[in-house]
This record gives structure tokens, sequence and C-alpha cells, in this order.
């Protein structure tokens, strides 16, 4: 079962409940693309790490790659992206 915590502009928070698993909280989050967004997102990620005494995972569209040719269209990677 889940239950909703918070909603936010780029994240839903829940909490889980079930007899057999572990309580924890789920959140589902779709990340900036645009650079000038991206500072302020993952400061605010590293930040729920002081919030929740739970368990806790994320799914996540983060809208970073991790090589060049993952990049279809849109901007160029700079190097220091890699």
């Amino acid at each position: 079962m889940l239950d909703i915590i918070a909603k936010e502009h780029r994240a839903i928070r829940c909490s889980t409940h079930e007899k057999v698993l572990i309580n924890g909280v789920l959140i589902a989050i779709y990340a900036p693309a645009q650079n000038h967004e991206k500072h302020a997102f993952w400061n605010h990620l590293k930040s729920l790490n002081d919030i929740f005494t739970l368990p806790w995972c994320i799914l996540s569209d983060f809208n970073e790659m991790l090589h060049s040719f993952e990049n279809i269209g849109g901007t160029s990677l700079c190097a220091s992206k890699l």
C-alpha cells in the first residue's frame, strides 16, 4: 500500500506499508533537463537523507547521460559532463 506524503513540482513522495515488507519511502521524480535548474535539484535530493529515518528509494529519469553517444539531437554534451 502507498500513502502520498508530499507532492512537489518534480516529485511525489509516498510511504510504503505491507505486512511482509519493510516500511519505507518511495520517491518518483523527473529531474530538470536544463543545466541552470540542476544544482538546486541535486542539493534538494542530498537534503532528503536528513529527512527520512526509514529506508528510501528513488525512481527517476535523472536527465543525465553517461556517454556522448546517448545524446540524440538537442544541445551537444561538453566533455566535463561525461
